[in-house]
Formats: structure tokens, sequence, C-alpha cells
């Protein structure tokens, strides 16, 4: 639920008067956006966890049996190093798949806004027709692909004594998925400077 109402924050601050007619550049207003709304879904994140830890605090076994259930190796300090390394990486990957749901977000918005101050009323829902299509698609497989990577990173989690195997390829992907956040990025930076114009 707060992620919804933070992806709905984010696109009415971006058209928003109030925020557009700051002494400001868009490009500085877009990052601030994204940064100040992922730390506020950190911090909502953060207290969640909190909540949890303190309502499970006197269930400790439970979780202690799901990791001797789920969990194919002794917990040696090899393996912590190994688990933290995880660890980091899920939070990386996390903090990415947000940034690009929202900048993906801000591209199928901003898009539209472009194409509609170019083309007159009948050649738009074609073409919005056609990029509600394409743009779907992209969504899927990204979606599939997010399923595999969590699968594999599952799979050597439970399965793998040494699970530092692979981990250079995981960071890999997470390399290029910044850049793809990045390129996306800029490209709503661009529209937003020339075609997206605030709502009075």
């Amino acid at each position: 639920m707060a992620f919804v109402l933070l992806t709905r924050q984010n696109e009415q601050m971006l058209v928003s008067d109030t925020y557009r007619l700051l002494p400001t550049s868009d490009t500085k207003l877009y990052l601030a956006n994204l940064a100040t709304s992922l730390v506020a879904l950190i911090y909502v994140g953060v207290v969640q966890v909190v909540l949890v830890l303190i309502g499970t605090a006197m269930t400790g076994k439970t979780i202690r049996n799901w990791f001797q259930t789920n969990v194919n190796f002794q917990m040696n300090a090899a393996d912590l190093r190994n688990l933290a390394l995880y660890g980091t990486t899920s939070v990386f990957w996390i903090v990415a798949i947000v940034l690009w749901i929202w900048v993906f977000v801000n591209l199928i918005h901003f898009g539209t806004n472009t194409i509609s101050a170019f083309l007159p009323n009948v050649q738009q829902r074609i073409v919005k027709v056609v990029l509600a299509v394409i743009l779907t698609w992209v969504a899927i497989r990204f979606m599939s692909w997010i399923a595999h990577l969590e699968n594999q990173v599952y799979n050597h989690f439970t399965t793998v004594s040494d699970i530092t195997l692979n981990a250079s390829g995981f960071w890999l992907d997470l390399l290029s998925l910044f850049v793809a956040i990045a390129v996306v990025a800029a490209l709503n930076i661009f529209m937003m400077k020339r075609w997206v114009e605030a709502k009075y």
C-alpha cells in the first residue's frame, strides 16, 4: 500500500505547479523526487521490520526452524560472509527494482503526454494503443526476468554449499538494471523539460 501511494505521489509531484515553479532545474526536481520517495519507502520498510521483529520476539524458534529446514549448509564464518553478500545484493536489487518501476511509470506518463503534443486525436489513439502493447510486453518480460532471478537466488541459497557461486553474474545483472534506470530517467527528464507541463 505504501509503495502504491508513494508511486502516485511521485507522479503527482512531477506535474504539480507548486513544485514545477520552484527555482530549480527539472533534472534536480526529478532526481530529488526519486530520492525522497525512496527514503520514504525505506523508512516505511524499516518501521515494518521493527514491528515484525517485536511481534516475533517470542517466537524466534520458528525462524530458526525455518532456516534448519530450508537452508542446507552449516552457518560457519565463510557461510555468514556469503549470507551477508547475498543480503547486501538483495537490498541493492530491491532498490533497483523500485527505481525501475518508478521511472517506467514516469516513462508511460511522459510518453503519453509527448504523443499528445504532436499528434491529432485519431492518430493519438492508434499510437497510444501500440505504445500500450509495447510497454505491456516490456513489463511482462521484466517480471519474468525478476521471477527467474528470484528462483536463481533461492536455488543457490538453499542447495549450494558455497553460495558465492555466480555472484558476479548477479552483480552484472544489477549493474545492467541501474544503467537501464539511468537511461530511462534521462529520457524522462528530457521529455519533462520539453513537453510535460505542470497542471494548474
